[in-house]
Order: C-alpha cells, then structure tokens, then sequence
C-alpha cells in the first residue's frame, strides 16, 4: 500500500511538473512572439525616457500601434499620458508623421482653440518612439460601453459633434485630412460623470452617466494625410468608411465629413450605423440607409468596381445575390432609412428635420457635394438651443427602441463581435439599467 501511494505521489509530481513546464513554454513563446511583433514589454513600476524621468503607473489604452501608459512625470512632478508606439518600421513611420502633424497643429493654434489634442514632447525608448500628452477622460466609445451602451443626450451630440467639426475644419484649413475619425479616437477632456435619471423624472429606477464637462479632444494623427502626399488605397476604420474609399474612386477631405455623420448617429442611438466588415454588405446598407447611389458616382468607378459590386445591365447593386450568407441578408434588413432612424428617436419636430437635413448632407455618397465642415457648422441644428434636460426622455425612448431591436439574436452577436472587434474587449447588454443609489448626483472619477 505505501508502494502504491509513493509511485502514485511521484507520477502526479511528475505530471504536474511537466504540465508547469508546458504553461512556462507557452507564456515564453507567446513573450517571444510580442517581442518579435514590437511591442513594448514592461512592469508597473517600471521607468520610461531618460533618467527614468516617467513611471509608469497604469495602462491606459492598447491598440494595433502599441500601447497607452498613465505615467507620472518626475521633472514636472504631474501625471501624464504616455504613447508607446510597437518597435516596428511601419508604425514607427506613422508615429513620425503624427509628431509633425501635431507640432504642426501646436505651431497653428498656439491658444488651443480647435479641440485637437497637444503633443507635449516625444522621444526614443528602447527602440520605441514615444508620445507625451496631458491625461484626459475616456474615449466617447469607451464611456458609452461603460454607460452600457446608452446614447449621449442630443444637447451632448450637439456640443460633441460642433467642437468635431470645428477641429476638422480647421485641420482642413491647413491642407489635411485626419482619415481616421470614430468615437475612439474623441477623447473627453475631464474624466468625472454623474449618474442621471432616465425618464419618470428623479424617482425613475434607471440611471445613466452622463459627463461632467462636454469638452472634447481629437486623437490619433497617425493617419493624417497632406494634400500633397500619397493617398493609400484604403483608409478609415471600416463602419466611418466613405462610399469613395470602397469604390476606389478617390477620396480627400470629404471622406472625414462622412465619417462625421457616421459618428453623430452612433452617439445618438449607441449602435455604429453600418455594423459591416464586407465591401458588398456595407453599400447594401448604405442603399438601406440613404438610397440608390447616384449614376453620377458611379460613372466615376473603374469597370472592375462596377462588375464586381453592380449589375452590368441595369447599374443596381447586386443584392442580395451578392450577399455571402442569409446572416448578412438579414443584418441589411435590420437597418433603418436614415429618416426612419432619426423620427422614431426624436418628438421635437424641428430638432428631428434639422438633424436629418444636417446628416443627410454629412451622407452624401458624391464627396463633390457633400458638406464641407466649415460650412457644416453654419448649419441651424447648432442654432438650435437644446435643453441639457432633453436627456431623460430621449434616452428612455432610444433604451426601449434597443431593446426592441435586441430581440433578435443574430443582431446582438453582430454587434457583441463589432464591439470585440473595435475595443479588443467585450461589450456590455446595452441598455440595461442601473439602480438610483442617491437623487444628489456626485461626481465620480474613471
């Protein structure tokens, strides 16, 4: 019996040492191939920059360019943000260009006046280019996940969308375009949200976060494109991708004005408009959404776009034959008529007309006539004088209108994936509700 018990003893020491030893193999090829990717490996506690000036206190962000530390500044005795960009030639490249663009932007706006973020200095770190920036709250995306998906108010979309413009018309004015607008990359200057009734007024069982300042950032310059310089094929994040990117036909300034409206209606519903990764899907609910494309527009598409997207014959997008599977059939059909969209969400007549008017020209699938941004700011919906306190009702008609939608399942996996997809993390039940602890509403730090 003791014999039994000892070998048994030693074959499960045996197994369990061979099974650490696996798990350390893995973790150790999985160290290697980071390292072999670029990426900047460290330890909290850890120093960046010369003189182990920057501690790093906290991760921040992570993305396909490298990663984001909170750091606190030792000379400067201040907490910071810190871009450490992945230790290869490409995105090393991308991080040059946004260094110019951003001193460029501080040298043209010396009093900050046009919403876009200050590079504060940057420098080299074991191989890795290095970003310094003032810290700022959460992404616009990132405080609606946390906000279980539930829409800014159309006062906060007003505020939002108007500085946007303004940052993007004056990045314009002086030859660029950012290419790469979406609500990651919209930072709120102040990290602090209140929780809020949504709807039946303060003893409603439901809260939602709501921030305390309404000031914003523009980010990420990586992709900024001069007008004198290469125009890559394929640019934008794909659900802000303009009609002209895919369609190769050309794309400048316009493609961020579509982008522009793209973000408006995700900030008013809490769902990107088009949830797609697929060329055909995407102009399918781009039809959905706005209607037939124009023959004007695609007169201008090489004979490869057209066979490969329209009918010879007729010009009409081939759908749904085109369509690779039912589930992308019925992720176009899901989608609402711009109008649609838009009424079901709003009871105040006029705010209603002047957002779809607005959208509708931020939507147009000719960039030659789509709105310009300076003139988009002309336009009356930022006349409007929204109450801050439209909130509660508005929300309340937007969480049920999800959840309406949320009954189909295959729609909740699309938007469950698109949200992994654009995050690196999994989405929230959106609209759900959260319990009122207090009618005083304290400020809360992220």
């Amino acid at each position: 019996m003791t014999t039994w018990t000892t070998t048994t003893a030693a074959v499960i020491t045996t197994k369990a040492n061979q099974t650490t030893t696996k798990e350390t193999h893995i973790e150790q090829q999985q160290q290697q191939q980071q390292n072999d990717e670029g990426h900047f490996e460290y330890k909290l506690g850890d120093s960046l920059g010369e003189n182990e000036r920057f501690k790093i206190l906290a991760p921040l962000g992570e993305g396909t360019f490298g990663k984001v530390l909170e750091c606190y500044d030792r000379v400067k005795q201040e907490y910071c943000a810190v871009k450490v960009i992945r230790n290869v030639p490409k995105y090393k490249a991308a991080a040059k260009i946004e260094v110019d663009v951003l001193n460029e932007i501080g040298r043209r706006d010396p009093n900050d006046d046009f919403h876009c973020i200050r590079l504060k200095e940057s420098f080299e770190h074991e191989g890795h280019s290095c970003l310094m920036f003032d810290k700022y709250g959460l992404s616009l995306f990132d405080f609606m996940k946390k906000n279980n998906y539930k829409p800014f108010s159309p006062y906060l979309v007003q505020t939002f969308a108007k500085q946007l413009l303004k940052a993007v018309a004056f990045m314009h004015e002086l030859k660029m375009t950012h290419t790469d607008l979406k609500p990651e990359n919209i930072l709120l200057e102040s990290p602090g949200y209140v929780r809020q009734p949504v709807g039946g007024g303060a003893s409603s069982s439901c809260t939602t976060r709501v921030p305390v300042s309404s000031a914003i950032k523009l980010i990420d310059f990586g992709s900024t494109t001069s007008e004198e310089q290469y125009h890559s094929t394929v640019v934008s994040t794909r659900h802000y991708r303009a009609p002209e990117i895919i369609m190769g036909t050309g794309w400048s300034y316009p493609c961020d004005l579509w982008s522009v409206g793209c973000i408006m209606i995700e900030l008013l519903t809490g769902d990107a408009l088009f949830q797609t990764h697929e060329n055909m899907e995407h102009l399918a609910m781009m039809r959905k959404v706005l209607g037939p494309i124009p023959a004007s527009v695609l007169k201008r598409a090489s004979q490869e776009t057209i066979e490969k997207f329209f009918c010879a014959d007729t010009s009409e997008l081939n759908w749904p034959e085109g369509a690779k599977d039912m589930e992308s059939e019925r992720a176009v059909q899901a989608v609402q008529p711009l109008d649609i969209l838009i009424r079901e969400r709003f009871e105040n007549e006029e705010m209603g007309t002047l957002l779809r008017h607005l959208l509708s020209r931020l939507l147009e699938y000719d960039p030659e006539t789509r709105i310009s941004a300076k003139d988009a700011l002309n336009h009356s919906f930022f006349r409007l004088d929204i109450a801050e306190n439209n909130l509660a009702r508005v929300s309340n008609n937007v969480a049920t209108n999800n959840n309406n939608v949320s009954k189909d399942k295959t729609s909740v996996a699309r938007n469950m994936a698109a949200a992994k997809t654009r995050s690196q993390t999994t989405g929230g039940v959106r609209a759900s509700c959260l319990p009122t602890t207090s009618s005083v509403a304290p400020i809360i730090f992220t």
